[in-house]
């Protein structure tokens, strides 16, 4: 669990290098619908905690403004995630 929220956390922070190709190790920029679709597999994940999910939406809501053609997918999984479920994950 930890490792997740450091890997959502790095990615909020410094997801806009993630649409820059890497050719020191030959990889391609990733899409933004890719990123977004981790970002909802992670969250849908039944053993990650109510903590990363809220690491998660604040790293997701970040990724809004670094990604602009994803920002209504980000908004919708932000919302479904970040509904107030049996007061489990609130959005700060």
């Amino acid at each position: 669990t930890v490792t997740v929220q450091v890997c959502v956390w790095c990615i909020g922070e410094y997801g806009g290098l993630l649409r820059e190709p890497c050719p020191e190790l030959g990889l391609g920029a990733a899409r933004e619908a890719e990123v977004v679709a981790w970002y909802t597999a992670v969250m849908g994940a039944h053993h990650i905690t109510t903590v990363t999910k809220q690491y998660a939406i604040t790293s997701l809501t970040k990724l809004s403004t670094r990604f602009p053609d994803s920002t209504a997918a980000i908004q919708q999984v932000t919302i479904h995630y970040g509904k107030n479920s049996g007061g489990e994950v609130k959005v700060w």
